[in-house]
Parts: C-alpha cells; sequence; structure tokens
C-alpha cells in the first residue's frame, strides 16, 4: 500500500462529492403559485379600476398578469407604497408591466417586492368589460445557470473519478517497486567463488 496515494485519493474524490452535494444543496426547491381574478364588469369610459396584488413571500419570485377587455383599455402593474387610500397603497415609480390601447395581454415579471397594484384605464367612450387574472410564483429560484451547474458537476464528477483511481493505486500497488536511480551500485560475489581472504592468503604464499 502507498499511503500518499490513499490520503491524495480520498481528498480529491472528497473534493469531488463535495461539489455534488453543494450543487444539490443550491437546487431550486418546489414553488408555490398563489392565483386570484381580477374582474370588472364594468368600467365606465375615462375611468380607471384598480385592484391590489400581493408581491412574492418569502423573497423573490414572479407576477404573472392575463386578461382581456371587450374595449381596448390601457393596463399597468405598478410597485406599490403605503399611502392614505381606501386600501391603503398606491402606485409609484415606473410600471412593471404596461400595455396601450388593447383587447388582451400576457405578461410575466421578476419580484420581490411586497405588494403591486394593478390598474385597468378606459380611455374610450363606451364602457369595458374586463376580466383577467393574477399569478403570484414565490418559492427557491434556481440560483446557478443550467450551464454553470452543469459544469460544475462535470468538474465534480471529474474529481472523484481521478481520486477513485488514487485511491485503488494506492491501496493495491506494491511499494518499492521502483529502485532508487541515485544509489550507488554495490558489487556481491558469487557464492561458487571462493572468499576474498583466500585470494589474499594464496597471493602471499606464491609470490
Amino acid at each position: 500500500m502507498r499511503t500518499w496515494l490513499v490520503v491524495i485519493g480520498v481528498v480529491v474524490a472528497g473534493l469531488g462529492a463535495g461539489l455534488i452535494l453543494t450543487l444539490f444543496a443550491l437546487s431550486p426547491g418546489p414553488a408555490t403559485v398563489t392565483q386570484f381574478a381580477v374582474i370588472a364588469p364594468d368600467i365606465p369610459a375615462h375611468e380607471n379600476q384598480s385592484w391590489f396584488v400581493p408581491g412574492p413571500a418569502s423573497g423573490g419570485g414572479s407576477i404573472t398578469v392575463v386578461w382581456n377587455s371587450t374595449t381596448a383599455v390601457n393596463v399597468s402593474l405598478w410597485l406599490a407604497a403605503t399611502c392614505i387610500s381606501p386600501t391603503g397603497f398606491c402606485a409609484t415609480g415606473n410600471p412593471a408591466l404596461a400595455w396601450s390601447m388593447t383587447t388582451i395581454g400576457k405578461g410575466t415579471v421578476s419580484s420581490s417586492a411586497p405588494a403591486y397594484i394593478l390598474v385597468a384605464s378606459n380611455p374610450g367612450g363606451g364602457q369595458a368589460r374586463f376580466s383577467g387574472s393574477v399569478s403570484v410564483t414565490y418559492g427557491r429560484g434556481p440560483v446557478l445557470p443550467t450551464w454553470s451547474w452543469g459544469l460544475i458537476a462535470l468538474g465534480a464528477l471529474v474529481l472523484m473519478v481521478i481520486g477513485g483511481i488514487a485511491l485503488f493505486l494506492g491501496l493495491f500497488l506494491t511499494g518499492g517497486v521502483y529502485e532508487d536511480a541515485d544509489r550507488e551500485m554495490e558489487a556481491v560475489r558469487h557464492p561458487s567463488l571462493p572468499p576474498e581472504d583466500f585470494d589474499s592468503e594464496f597471493d602471499d604464499e606464491h609470490p
């Protein structure tokens, strides 16, 4: 067994597994959708109709507005601010969604605001029958784009494979396979030859 290979294999494979677990922790959870209707049977000419729209709960989300009207109207979705009004909220800023002089519309906007106001305005000379729905989606959204998620997952798998190979080699590769190239060569006398002392004595006796 080669201990250093085992240690490297465990560390590299552990890093890969940690990346996989992190990706699953960052994956989006189930979303919650709240839907409610917005209906105005008759909006008089040159009059407005408004509805309070609660924003996504628990952080960010999205709001989808789908509507239609019997005559061309102006429709807009505004951020809501507290004010003195029957609902306690007034439109503020620029519209998040807007349609001008049309009879149908659909749009979605990402949001983290607590409240919105939907306004339908009838600029024509007759009454307008307006109906629609608002869907508020909230929950854990995706933290990483798909390509980033896939790239990190691929890198994690590569690390796990490399770590597994290193661990396997470390456990089953026998140590001392390769000799040290810098070690000095040592001559070994063959067992069939007489001892070196015998040669010396023989030379002394026979000059």
